[in-house]
C-alpha cells in the first residue's frame, strides 16, 4: 500500500514537469493504476485531486483529454465527492464558463462538461455551487457543438429538479441561451431544449413563462413530430402543474389545442388526453363555482355536429374564460404573412366555437368579421385555376338530425379530433400557396357551419347583413366573396326550425290555433295515431292562415295569408337579400362561387324539409307512430321536433323562396365580365353547376307541390294557365317562377326606361331564354297591376320586354320611336339630352335583342307559335322592320345584318321550313323540273355544279322521309305569309328591297335568301283553321296537294294582293280563306290595282336587275334563284286574260309585254358573263320565262347571239325554245 502511494505521489509530481511527454506518461500511469489495482483506496483521489485538476489546463490537447479521463475514473472510485467540489468546480468554470472559448477541442469540451454532469449527479447539496453551474451552462448552451447543447439541457433539468432556491432566483440567466436552441438545425437539440424548458420553468419565476410562449408557438410548426409532441406535453404539464397557470391559461390554451389539428395521430391522442385531464383538474379546483353547471347540465345542443364527443365542462369553461382574448388574436393571424400561421389560426377557430356552444353568441361580431376577412384573404391567394374547385369543394359537417335515433350515442363515442381533421380534405394544386389557401377555406367554412349551429339564426343575420351592405363588388370584391362564403357556411349549420320559425312569428301565433295545436300534439299520449296528429296539425295550419286572410288579400291581391308568416322568416329574408341586382350581377370568380354555395345550401334545406315530411308519411303508414315518438323519446327534444316539422311544412309552401333561388341561379349563369371568362374552364364549371342546381331546384319544387297537396297546405294561387301539358319538372318550375321574373324585369325596366348592354335584366332574360324548355314560355298567367287582373301570354310579354328593353322599335341615335309612338323625348342624344347610352352601346343593345329573337326560333314548339299571323305581325312590325331602315355608319350596318338574320329565321318559321332547299325544290312545277333536267342532259356548263347540292339534299330528304314500307312520305307544308295584311307584306318587301343595296355583303346575301323564301312562301296556302279550336290544322295526306293546281289563285285574287294599300299597318291580319273580290277582277283576273301589294311585287324587278350587276358572284347566283321564285309567283297574273275561252297553254298577256321585254333585255347581258355558273343560272331564268313568253325570249336570244363572245349557249337555248314553242 505504501509503495502505491509513493508511486502515485511520484506521478503527481511528474504532472508538473516541463516535458509534455513526461506529463503524458504520468497521466497514463495514474490511469493504469486506477484501472488495474483493485486495492485502491477511496482516499487516493483526495490526495491527488488538486494536481489532477490543474492538468485540465495543460497546453497539450492529448494531456487534457487524459486528464479528463483520469478525473472521471477518480470520481467513480470516490464515495463522497462533496469535499472535492471546491477543488474541481472552479477549474471547470475556468475551462467552460469563460466569455471566450478556452478549450478549442469539441470532444474535450464535451468530456469536461460531462465531468461536471457526473459531479452534479453525485452531489446532494449543490447550493454553494449553483452560480458556478449556471455560469457554465449559460455558455455551453450556446456552444457550437450540438452534443454540448444537448448535455447542457440535461444539466439544466437536473439543476431544476433539485428545487434549489438559488436556482429559482437566477434561472432567468439561462433562459435566453436556451431559447436560442429552439431554432437549431438538429431536431434532437430542439427536442432536448423543449424538455429542459418544461422542467426549468416549473421551478423558476412565473414571469419567465411570458417570454417562452412565443418561441414555443413556433415549434408547433416544427417538421419533427417528436418536437411538436414535446411542445404539447410541455404545455399540458404547465397547465396541470405550473404554479401560475391561471395567469397564462389564455396564452397556453391555443398551443395545447393545436395538438388536436396536428397531422400526427399520436400527437392528437396525446393532446386529447392532456386536455381531458386539465379539464378534470379545473373542475375539481373550481367545484363550488361550477356546481350549478355540473348539476343542471342539459347535455349537448340538439343540432350538434355528428361524430364529435362533447368536451367536459372544465374544458368548456376554460375556453369560455379565455375566448374574449383568443378570438381577436386568431382573427388577426388569419391575415398573417406566414402560411402556416394562417392555417393554424383557421383550424383553431372551429374548435373554440365547439367548446363555447351557445356562449359564442357574445363573440359573434368578432367571429363574423374575422372569418369573412380570412376567407377573403385566402380567396385572393388562389389562382383562377384553383377557383374552379370552390363551387363543389366545401367540406360539409354532419349535424345531429332531428329524426336520427342513433346520432346521440354515436356522437358520444367519437373523439372531438375527428371534427376538423376528418373534414380537412386537401386540394391538389400546382402551387403550395394555393394548397394552403384551400385548407384555410375548408377550416373557416367548418367554423362558419358550427357557428351557425350554435348561434340563433336571426342574431347572426342581424350582424352579417350590414357587413354585406358595405361589401360592394366595386369597392371590395374579395371581401364580398368572403362574406358570401361565410353566409353559406352559416346557413348550412343553422337548423331548419331556426331558419323558418322566428320569435316574430311566435308573437304572431301566440294565441293562434296553430300554437294550441302544437301544444296538444306535444302533450299527446304515445299511443295516439300519427294520422290523427297530422290531420289536426293540418287543420290548425289552415285555421291560422284563414284568420288574417282578408287583410292580407287587400295588401297583396293574389297571394294568400300564409306568406305573411313566411316573410318574417330569416331564410326568406336572406334569400330575398341575395336576390338583389347588386348581388346576382357579381362578375368576380370568387363571388360567383360564394353565391352558388349559398344557393346550394338553401336548396339543401328545402330538400331536408321534403325528406323529413316524406319520412314522416312513410312511418305513419308503416308503423303508425305519433309525431313525438318518430325517432326521439326525450321530452326535452319534442318541442324542437315539433317546431322543425312545422318549419318544414312552412318552407314547402313558400313559392317566393323558390322563385328567388330561380332568379339567383339565372343571374349567376348570365352575368359575366367582358373578357372570355365564360369560355374558360371556370366558366364552363359555373354554367354546369347552375344547370345542376336548376334541375335540383325543379325536382324539389315538384316535391313541394305534391306534399302541399298531400298535407292540404295552403299555397300561393296558381296565376298561370298552361297551354300544354308539362312534360318535366323543369317545365313546372318555369311555369311557377316566370310570372314573378317577368314582373321583376318589368319593374326594373320602368325605372330605367330601357336596358343597357350590361343590364342585369337583359342578362337574366338572355339566360332564361337560353335554358328554358319550349313549353316553359307557352303559358298564360294572371297579371296583377294597379289592383286589376288581366291575363297575359308569357311569350307575348317576353317579346314586349325585348321591344322596350332593347329599343327595337325605336330609331337609333335618339330619332324617336317608330310606328307612331310619342316617346321620342326619352332617347334624346343631343347635348343636354336624357339618353345615357352612346350610339355604340345602343347598337350593342339592339344586336343582343335581335339575337335573342333569333334564338327563340331554335325551339320547335316556340317556332310554331311564332309562325302564327299574330306573332308574325308583331315581330316584323315592332321588332325587325324598324331596324332594317337604312342609316349611315358601320354601327347601323351591323344592326341591319342582325335584323336580316332575325328576318330570315322568322320567315323560315312562317313557311314551316328549316332549310332553303326545302322550299326551292318542293315548289318547282313539273315544267320547271323538266327545264332543269334538260339543262343537265344538254351539258350546259356548270349546271351540274348548281344542281348538285340541291339534288343531294333532295335525295337525303327523300331517304329521311321514307317509312317502313319504303314509301316516300312528304311532310305537309303550310305558310302563314298569305294571312298577313297587305300593308305589312308591302313594308316587308320594301325593307328587303333596301337591304339588297346594303354595303355589307352578308346583308345583301341574306336579303336575297329572304326574298326567295318570301316569294315562295306566298305560293303556299295558309293552314286551315280548326272550327273547334281556331288553331291551324295539320294538313293530311288528302289535302297535301291542295295547292298543286290552284295554290296561287286564291292569294292572287284576294284583297291582300289586289286592293290598294292603307297608309298604316294594323294589328289585324287578313283571313286565311281569301274572299274573291269580283268587282276588281272581272275584266282582268289576278290583276292588282295601283298602289297595291301585287303591283309592288310586279314592279320589284328593277331591284333584281341591280343585283345582277353585283360585284359578288355569290349574290348574283342567289338573286337568280330569287327571280325564279318571283316568276313562279307572277305567272298566273302575267298570263291572265279577260277571255272566257279556255287555253291549252299559258301565254303572256300583252299588257305586261313591255315590262317583261325590258327585264329580258337587262337579263340577257349576263348570259355572256365570264363566270359559267352565272351563265347557267341566267339560262334557268330565261327558260322559265320561255314558258309563257317564248316569242320574247327567242327575239332576245337572236339579238344577243350576234353580240356575245360565243353563240353556242344561245344556240342551245334557241333550240329548246323552238322545240317547245311548236
Amino acid at each position: 500500500m505504501g509503495d502505491s502511494l509513493c508511486n502515485i505521489a511520484r506521478y503527481i509530481t511528474l504532472l508538473t514537469d516541463e516535458d509534455r511527454f513526461v506529463r503524458k506518461k504520468a497521466l497514463k500511469c495514474v490511469e493504469d493504476y486506477l484501472n488495474t489495482n483493485s486495492d485502491k483506496e477511496n482516499t487516493i483521489f483526495s490526495t491527488v485531486a488538486e494536481n489532477l485538476a490543474k492538468t485540465l489546463n495543460d497546453p497539450v490537447e492529448v494531456n487534457r483529454e487524459l486528464a479528463v479521463k483520469v478525473l472521471k475514473l477518480s470520481i467513480d472510485v470516490t464515495n463522497d465527492v462533496t469535499p472535492l467540489l471546491a477543488l474541481l468546480v472552479p477549474v471547470l468554470v475556468m475551462r467552460l464558463g469563460q466569455k471566450e472559448i478556452t478549450e478549442h477541442s469539441e470532444e474535450i469540451r464535451y468530456s469536461t462538461l460531462n465531468l461536471l454532469y457526473i459531479l452534479l449527479n453525485r452531489t446532494d447539496e449543490i447550493s454553494p455551487f449553483v452560480d458556478d453551474y449556471i455560469s457554465v451552462i449559460q455558455k455551453t448552451l450556446v456552444d457550437p457543438y450540438h452534443e454540448i447543447k444537448k448535455l447542457s439541457c440535461k444539466i439544466a433539468v437536473v439543476l431544476s429538479q433539485r428545487k434549489c432556491h438559488r436556482f429559482y432566483q437566477i434561472s432567468e440567466s439561462i433562459l435566453l441561451p436556451m431559447l436560442s436552441n429552439l431554432t437549431h438545425q438538429h431536431s434532437k437539440v430542439r427536442l432536448e431544449t423543449v424538455v429542459a424548458l418544461e422542467k426549468v420553468l416549473l421551478h423558476s419565476q412565473g414571469k419567465l413563462v411570458e417570454n417562452v410562449i412565443a418561441p414555443l408557438t413556433q415549434r408547433l410548426f416544427d417538421s419533427s413530430s417528436a418536437v411538436r409532441r414535446a411542445v404539447i406535453e410541455l404545455v399540458g404539464s404547465w397547465l396541470l402543474d405550473l404554479p401560475d397557470r391561471y395567469s397564462y391559461q389564455t396564452k397556453l390554451l391555443p398551443l395545447l389545442l393545436s395538438g388536436f389539428i396536428d397531422e400526427s395521430d399520436e400527437i392528437r391522442m396525446v393532446a386529447s388526453k392532456l386536455w381531458h385531464h386539465i379539464g378534470l383538474k379545473f373542475e375539481k379546483e373550481n367545484e363550488e363555482q361550477l356546481k350549478d353547471k355540473l348539476d343542471f347540465d342539459h347535455g349537448p345542443p340538439f343540432h350538434y355536429p355528428c361524430g364529435c364527443k362533447r368536451p367536459i365542462l372544465g374544458c368548456r369553461e376554460l375556453v369560455y374564460r379565455s375566448a374574449s382574448k383568443l378570438f381577436p388574436g386568431l382573427c388577426k393571424d388569419l391575415s398573417d404573412w406566414q402560411e402556416a400561421t394562417r392555417l393554424k389560426a383557421a383550424s383553431l377557430i372551429p374548435l373554440l366555437i365547439l367548446h363555447l356552444e351557445e356562449s359564442a353568441t357574445q363573440h359573434t361580431q368578432h367571429l363574423l368579421t374575422g372569418i369573412a376577412n380570412g376567407l377573403a384573404d385566402a380567396l385572393s391567394r388562389i389562382s383562377p385555376v384553383g377557383n374552379m374547385s370552390l363551387i363543389n369543394m366545401m367540406p360539409i359537417v354532419s349535424f345531429r338530425k332531428e329524426t336520427s335515433s342513433s346520432s346521440t350515442t354515436t356522437a358520444d363515442r367519437v373523439d372531438i379530433i375527428s371534427l376538423v381533421v376528418t373534414h380537412a380534405t386537401s386540394q391538389v394544386f400546382s402551387l403550395s400557396e394555393a394548397n394552403e389557401a384551400i385548407k384555410i377555406i375548408n377550416q373557416l367554412f367548418i367554423a362558419a357551419q358550427i357557428l351557425g349551429c350554435m348561434i340563433p339564426t336571426k342574431f347572426w343575420w342581424h350582424l352579417l347583413e350590414p357587413c354585406l351592405d358595405r361589401c360592394t363588388e366595386s369597392a371590395a370584391p374579395s371581401s364580398l366573396a368572403g362574406h358570401l362564403l361565410l353566409l353559406s357556411g352559416l346557413l348550412h349549420g343553422s337548423p331548419l326550425n331556426q331558419l323558418i320559425i322566428t320569435d316574430e312569428m311566435e308573437e304572431l301565433k301566440r294565441d293562434s290555433p296553430l300554437n294550441k295545436c302544437s301544444t296538444n300534439v306535444t302533450n299527446a299520449s304515445t299511443n295516439s295515431t300519427s294520422t290523427a296528429t297530422t290531420s289536426d296539425d293540418s287543420h290548425c295550419i289552415h285555421g291560422d292562415k284563414t284568420n288574417e286572410n282578408n287583410d292580407y288579400q287587400m295588401k297583396k291581391g293574389h297571394v294568400k295569408e300564409s306568406y305573411t308568416q313566411i316573410n318574417y322568416s330569416t331564410l326568406h329574408k336572406i334569400i330575398s337579400y341575395l336576390c338583389q341586382n347588386e348581388l346576382i350581377s357579381v362578375i368576380s370568380i370568387n363571388a360567383k362561387a360564394g353565391l352558388l354555395e349559398c344557393v346550394q345550401v338553401c336548396i339543401k334545406h328545402l330538400e331536408e324539409a321534403i325528406v323529413l315530411l316524406k319520412k314522416e308519411t312513410e312511418q305513419q303508414q308503416q308503423q303508425g307512430d305519433t309525431l313525438e315518438t318518430l325517432q326521439l323519446n326525450d321530452d326535452s327534444h319534442k318541442n324542437i321536433i315539433q317546431a322543425t316539422y312545422n318549419a318544414a311544412k312552412l318552407i314547402i309552401q313558400d313559392n317566393q323562396i323558390r322563385s328567388c333561388l330561380f332568379e339567383i341561379i339565372l343571374g349567376s349563369g348570365a352575368i359575366w365580365p367582358e373578357n372570355d371568362l365564360i369560355s374558360s374552364d371556370f366558366g364552363r364549371t359555373v354554367l354546369s353547376s347552375c344547370d345542376k342546381l336548376m334541375q335540383w331546384l325543379a325536382a324539389c319544387h315538384q316535391d313541394c307541390i305534391n306534399l302541399s297537396k298531400q298535407y292540404h297546405l295552403s299555397t300561393e294561387d296558381e296565376d298561370f294557365e298552361v297551354n300544354s301539358t308539362p312534360v318535366s319538372h323543369m317545365d313546372q318550375l318555369f311555369f311557377s317562377c316566370m310570372p314573378k321574373l317577368i314582373c321583376r324585369l318589368n319593374e326594373d325596366l320602368k325605372k330605367s326606361i330601357s336596358w343597357n348592354p350590361r343590364s342585369v335584366g337583359l342578362a337574366i332574360l338572355s339566360r332564361c331564354l337560353q335554358i328554358a324548355p319550349g313549353p316553359a314560355l307557352l303559358f298564360t298567367f294572371n297579371n296583377h297591376d294597379n289592383n286589376s287582373q288581366t291575363k297575359k301570354e308569357c311569350l307575348t310579354t317576353v317579346l314586349d320586354l325585348l321591344e322596350r328593353g332593347c329599343r327595337l322599335n325605336c330609331a337609333p341615335g335618339g330619332g324617336g320611336v317608330d310606328n307612331g309612338s310619342s316617346n321620342s323625348s326619352q332617347f334624346n342624344k343631343s347635348p343636354g339630352g336624357t339618353d345615357p347610352l352612346t350610339l355604340a352601346s345602343e347598337a350593342e343593345l339592339r344586336l343582343r335583342g335581335l339575337m335573342l329573337l333569333t334564338k327563340l326560333t331554335d325551339n320547335n314548339q316556340i317556332r310554331k307559335v311564332l309562325s302564327s299571323p299574330k306573332y308574325l305581325n308583331y315581330c316584323f312590325s315592332k321588332l325587325i322592320l324598324p331596324v332594317c331602315v337604312w342609316r349611315a355608319g358601320r354601327t347601323s350596318e351591323a344592326m341591319r345584318k342582325a335584323a336580316i338574320t332575325s328576318y330570315l329565321a322568322l320567315l323560315a318559321s312562317a313557311v314551316s321550313m328549316h332549310h332553303l332547299s326545302e322550299i326551292v325544290l318542293n315548289l318547282r312545277t313539273n315544267s320547271e323540273i323538266n327545264i332543269d333536267n334538260w339543262l343537265l342532259t344538254n351539258n350546259i356548263e356548270s349546271m351540274h355544279e348548281i344542281m348538285k347540292e340541291l339534288t343531294n339534299r333532295e335525295e337525303v330528304c327523300d331517304i329521311n322521309n321514307t317509312n317502313s314500307n319504303n314509301e316516300i312520305q312528304s311532310f305537309p307544308k303550310y305558310s302563314n305569309l298569305p294571312s298577313l295584311s297587305g300593308s305589312l307584306l308591302s313594308l316587308m318587301l320594301a325593307r328587303l328591297g333596301s337591304l339588297l343595296d346594303d354595303d355589307l355583303e352578308g346583308t345583301r346575301r341574306l336579303a336575297c335568301l329572304c326574298l326567295t323564301i318570301f316569294f315562295n312562301g306566298l305560293l303556299i296556302p295558309s293552314p286551315p283553321i280548326s272550327p273547334a279550336s281556331s288553331s291551324p290544322m295539320e294538313l293530311s295526306n288528302g289535302n297535301q296537294n291542295h295547292y298543286e293546281g290552284n295554290r296561287v289563285v286564291d292569294f292572287l285574287n284576294s284583297p291582300t294582293w289586289i286592293q290598294p294599300l292603307t297608309t298604316t299597318i294594323t294589328n289585324t291580319v287578313s283571313s286565311s280563306n281569301h274572299e274573291l273580290v269580283k268587282e276588281h277582277n272581272v275584266l282582268l283576273p289576278y290583276c292588282p290595282l295601283a298602289n297595291s301589294f301585287g303591283d309592288q311585287v310586279y314592279r320589284f324587278y328593277g331591284n333584281f336587275i341591280k343585283r345582277l350587276n353585283d360585284s359578288k358572284d355569290q349574290i348574283r347566283l342567289l338573286i337568280c334563284e330569287t327571280i325564279n321564285a318571283w316568276i313562279r309567283l307572277l305567272i298566273p297574273m302575267l298570263t291572265s286574260s279577260s277571255s272566257t275561252t279556255s287555253k291549252t297553254s299559258q301565254q303572256l298577256n300583252p299588257v305586261y309585254t313591255a315590262v317583261i321585254e325590258d327585264f329580258l333585255n337587262n337579263l340577257i347581258i349576263h348570259l355572256d358573263d365570264p363566270n359559267s355558273r352565272i351563265r347557267a343560272s341566267v339560262s334557268r331564268v330565261l327558260l322559265r320565262i320561255n314558258q309563257f313568253a317564248p316569242d320574247l325570249v327567242i327575239k332576245v336570244l337572236n339579238k344577243a347571239k350576234l353580240c356575245h363572245r360565243s353563240s353556242q349557249l344561245c344556240d342551245k337555248l334557241l333550240e329548246f325554245c323552238h322545240s317547245h314553242s311548236q
